[in-house]
């Protein structure tokens, strides 16, 4: 996963000069939540797939601020795609994070 990551983020920034566009930065923002959403299911519930699956990795001073670029990348982003869209996203982040929380809150085994 981390591979293809890395990919991404090296084909994403050149994409991004060529093309910056709303569709370019939506592109972005799904990506960049993806590696952030990996990051935190690595940490907290182990990893999900691999030779490893279910080793809980530590978090790091340096993953953190790692993580921490990717959230503030995001949030740039989000500049860049126009206040509808943004509305939009925002939205859908909003009722993902909720239903994440209410999954966790019953005890669901999926989270």
């Amino acid at each position: 996963f981390f591979l293809v990551s890395g990919v991404f983020q090296a084909l994403f920034a050149p994409a991004m000069m060529k093309w910056p566009s709303r569709w370019t930065a939506l592109v972005g923002i799904v990506g960049n939540l993806g590696i952030i959403g990996m990051y935190v299911m690595s940490r907290t519930y182990g990893i999900p797939m691999g030779p490893h699956i279910g080793v809980v990795e530590k978090a790091t001073a340096i993953d953190l601020g790692c993580t921490a670029g990717e959230i503030v990348l995001v949030g740039i982003l989000l500049g860049m795609v126009g206040t509808t869209s943004r509305r939009v996203v925002i939205n859908l982040l909003l009722l993902v994070g909720v239903a994440l929380w209410v999954l966790r809150l019953t005890n669901n085994p999926l989270v």
